[in-house]
């Protein structure tokens, strides 16, 4: 096990890290809702199966906030949930969602989606429709977030379809939408005496262990300013996976913050 800080040599403590991420989403939390639909989101009906799926305003589990939105579906049904966002041919997004399976049948899996379609003024498809199967370890009762990085609108772009779905016998809750341009200048260091400290990270086995409080938020950038992972720190250390190897990351949680290279 090695102990990776390079603080000194990449002068990471001098100065305070700031993001500049504006969420374009509206009523990203579903905390507004009116007749049973979160304000600014539509609910697609389904239409392609038997079954019934059933939306709901929840108050628990929550990641942030005071709701979440709840969503059962009882046979195969593709039911998205969806906004559109205005973009910027050219431009390029980061976009990230938190979910929490409450339970699946094993015979079918446990499906949830998020993804994006560009289209033009008119409605128009413009690019190729992205949709990721976001949860392949079938991990329940746990708050995830799935993030894509760097995601460029094409020409002739004007919206951003971004949406989410649950398929196959599955109980599901989401929060905490967020589309953000990523910052083609990355990390932008303010010359100033901030108080940023010291986070404690350590890499074991490929992974990150991060030693933070129980309950604080540990993100994880790469040195252009784009998110590659965040995850809720538990009790002890926090061990996060799956990330790129061979790059200097940047693990932050709260005002304290790190460089360490996997």
């Amino acid at each position: 096990m090695k102990k990776l800080f390079y603080t000194t040599a990449l002068c990471l403590l001098t100065s305070a890290f700031t993001f500049a991420q504006t969420n374009l989403v509206t009523n990203p939390s579903f905390e507004t809702v009116t007749d049973g639909v979160p304000d600014d989101w539509t609910l697609e009906d389904p239409s392609n199966g038997a079954g019934t799926v059933t939306f709901e305003s929840a108050t628990s589990p929550v990641y942030e906030g005071s709701k979440s939105l709840k969503i059962t579906c009882t046979d195969y049904l593709d039911v998205p949930v969806y906004q559109y966002i205005s973009v910027t041919p050219g431009t390029t997004y980061n976009m990230s969602i938190w979910y929490n399976i409450e339970s699946y049948e094993e015979d079918y899996g446990a499906y949830a989606n998020f993804g994006y379609q560009f289209t033009d003024a008119d409605g128009n498809n413009v690019g190729t429709a992205n949709v990721d199967y976001i949860n392949e370890d079938r991990t329940k009762n746990t708050w995830r977030e799935f993030t894509r990085t760097n995601v460029t609108a094409p020409t002739g772009a004007i919206y951003m379809k971004v949406l989410f779905t649950t398929q196959y016998h599955i109980v599901a809750y989401f929060d905490s939408v967020s589309v953000t341009v990523a910052s083609s200048a990355g990390i932008s260091e303010e010359t100033t005496t901030s108080a940023s400290t010291e986070l404690s990270v350590r890499t074991e086995s490929g992974d990150l262990v991060v030693t933070t409080e129980a309950g604080n938020t540990i993100e994880v950038y790469s040195v252009v300013g784009a998110k590659i992972q965040s995850k809720v720190a538990e009790d002890g250390e926090t061990v996060i996976s799956g990330l790129p190897k061979g790059q200097v990351l940047i693990v932050r949680s709260g005002n304290a913050a790190a460089k360490v290279v996997l």
